[in-house]
């Protein structure tokens, strides 16, 4: 959606009227996670022009370095300016090098004179003009030093604010787009807040203060809220958006067409959160069809009826070993099967408690080793709102049928987990245990009625080894078909547009 966005007004098309091009764009989530992704769409998919161009805009992600994911650090502001520093001022930074390298050197030789020194005592003159001599060239060199990177500093600082100023597109948190430095450059046009029903009001209201010309919402109200743990704040509202605020004296407008999921994936929750309100884009069975749907095991969607045990742990958390290893003979299963397909980065395993994260982690790590994590990643459905994956394994823990289902039975958390996937959706879960529950029943229910429903079979997943020899990294490549669908895909959404 944000891609569509973009796409429009940036390059407004000539067939919409009255839409004026925004020349600078602040873009800001609640999270790094959220952040993160919007970057990565921008620069792998880029943006659509009225002519079916696809164009890459200059874009800048601001933030901390340990905050930041691997793949966009190369386009947060530090990255960028070090990349050009070493370019532009090469000669600069090979002379600090230089003297830095020539105070060691001296440095070295105080130490040394000042050994001699101690062994003879004060009535060697020579020695003691040579260290005289040393230590005043010391404070030269590191005079000099201090004033090159006085200067290194200001070229840096310039060249931070020519980055911003050039970029037309910047990337930032909430929180992070409080930097004094974007009070420095030029104004924005439109400032952008996705994921804005995650976001507290404070947090939105952070890039409003640099004046933007407009100011874009995105959020959706059947997703999660901001967590707020105080109740004094709870009782004052505090968790209340400003999407939200604003929702209830004015109309939002409602986008309609979902172009992300393949519609075995959205059929449930397109009819029990959004009441058939949201549409599939057109031709997106076709646009998200992929090569291990042909297997019954890996299609588009299925539930699996895992006969496992939950184990309550201290903090009010949970883990099930049991769906940890469905989910290990799962991720083998697919890339054993499927030996040419490239699942690098593609598969998600999310889970609403921390401690099956952790076991999830554990168990991938003792089974397939570190190498496997270049593949999957491993969450929180709470932290991976905003995010998606080619293929998600959403492992549901609670098993006991005592003890209910705790914040499962959260729609608005369910709903964020079903949603997450692209192509593949793999529910593990205890159907007796869930089924409890209203809408755990109904989505039960409709899996058994699309024959997307399936028994745990321990003689069949017994069968799975963890040997992943026969998946080659040398034939691990389908890139080319991926690109093709994300093409097709945008301009279907343009058309649609």
């Amino acid at each position: 959606m944000i891609l569509c966005l973009l796409s429009t007004l940036l390059n407004p098309p000539s067939f919409i009227p009255n839409v004026q091009s925004a020349r600078r764009i602040l873009i800001c989530a609640p999270s790094n996670a959220a952040v993160d992704e919007i970057v990565r769409r921008i620069n792998f998919k880029g943006l659509s022009t009225d002519n079916n161009k696809i164009v890459h805009p200059s874009i800048v992600r601001l933030g901390t370095f340990e905050g930041i994911h691997d793949s966009t650090r190369k386009y947060t502001l530090d990255e960028l300016v070090n990349s050009n520093l070493k370019s532009s001022h090469s000669s600069l930074l090979n002379l600090i090098q230089e003297k830095k390298s020539i105070y060691s050197n001296i440095l070295l030789d105080i130490e040394k004179l000042k050994n001699e020194f101690s062994s003879v005592g004060e009535s060697n003159l020579d020695l003691l003009h040579r260290l005289d001599c040393a230590t005043k060239d010391q404070k030269k060199i590191q005079n000099e030093i201090r004033e090159l990177n006085r200067s290194l500093d200001d070229n840096r600082f310039k060249l931070k604010l020519k980055i911003l100023n050039d970029a037309q597109i910047i990337c930032s948190t909430l929180s992070a787009s409080a930097h004094d430095i974007l009070k420095k450059v030029q104004s924005f046009d439109l400032v952008i807040v996705d994921e804005a029903c995650q976001a507290v009001e404070l947090s939105t209201l952070i890039p409003l203060k640099y004046n933007p010309k407009k100011v874009i919402l995105v959020g959706d109200p059947n997703q999660l809220p901001p967590t707020v743990f105080s109740m004094a704040a709870q009782k004052f509202q505090y968790e209340q958006s400003l999407f939200q605020r604003l929702s209830t004296f004015t109309n939002p407008i409602l986008l309609s067409v979902q172009y992300r999921m393949h519609p075995d994936i959205s059929a449930f929750p397109r009819e029990y959160f959004y009441q058939n309100k949201l549409d599939n884009g057109i031709n997106m069975k076709n646009l998200c069809q992929q090569p291990w749907h042909s297997d019954p095991m890996t299609g588009p969607y299925l539930f699996f009826n895992v006969d496992g045990k939950d184990k309550s742990l201290p903090k009010k958390s949970f883990l099930n070993h049991q769906e940890a290893l469905v989910a290990c003979k799962l991720v083998a299963y697919l890339l054993k099967n499927n030996p040419k397909i490239n699942f690098e980065s593609r598969i998600a395993i999310i889970t609403p408690y921390r401690e099956q994260r952790n076991e999830l982690n554990n168990v991938f790590s003792k089974h397939f080793g570190q190498s496997i994590f270049k593949y999957i990643q491993i969450g929180t459905v709470d932290g991976f709102q905003g995010q998606e994956k080619d293929i998600i394994i959403f492992s549901c823990v609670r098993a006991h049928s005592d003890q209910g289902i705790g914040f499962l039975s959260d729609t608005r958390r369910l709903n964020v987990a079903l949603t997450r996937a692209k192509y593949s959706l793999f529910v593990l879960g205890s159907a007796d245990v869930l089924s409890q529950n209203p809408i755990w029943n109904a989505l039960i229910l409709n899996a058994k009625q699309r024959n997307l429903f399936a028994n745990y079979n321990q003689e069949f997943w017994n069968r799975i080894s963890f040997d992943l020899k026969n998946n080659s990294d040398n034939a691990m490549h389908e890139t080319p078909k991926r690109k093709r669908d994300d093409k097709r895909r945008n301009k279907n959404q343009k058309r649609r547009r």
